[in-house]
């Protein structure tokens, strides 16, 4: 089975105190934080679905959460990485996220109940499917 390339990035101490008490890095566009607006999409724990152009199949949380006036968006697969967001609507997030071969382009498109999407690494690429827990 292939399963998608580590992602590494922002390490919090443990993802069990992610759940309850981290927040997720506030998004930032050329080393500024992104002010979160009223058209900035959904925010909650999302638990998806990665699903591979290859058949694996990946679970994932996705944590969206405005922290001090900026958008914070954290993904938690083997480990937890930051989302650098690209640009943002009301029902959409675009973002790269880092791996061990380089970045991964991220689209989300989130509903109050949903989230679904896809993660982009090179050739490979997930299918992005779940559903908002909080």
């Amino acid at each position: 089975m292939t399963t998608m390339t580590r992602v590494t990035g922002i390490v919090f101490a443990a993802v069990a105190a992610m759940a309850t008490t981290a927040a997720a890095a506030p998004a930032r566009a050329n080393g500024h934080a992104i002010e979160a607006t009223a058209r900035a999409p959904q925010t909650g724990t999302y638990r998806a679905t990665l699903r591979g152009n290859d058949g694996s199949v990946l679970p994932a949380l996705i944590t969206i959460e405005r922290l001090d006036g900026s958008l914070g968006v954290l993904v938690v697969m083997d480990s937890p990485t930051a989302l650098e967001i690209v640009s943002v609507s009301d029902t959409e997030l675009v973002g790269k996220m880092r791996t061990t071969t380089g970045y991964a382009l991220v689209t989300l498109k989130l509903t109050p109940d949903a989230v679904s999407g896809t993660v982009t690494e090179g050739k490979k690429i997930w299918a992005v499917d779940g559903k908002r827990t909080s």
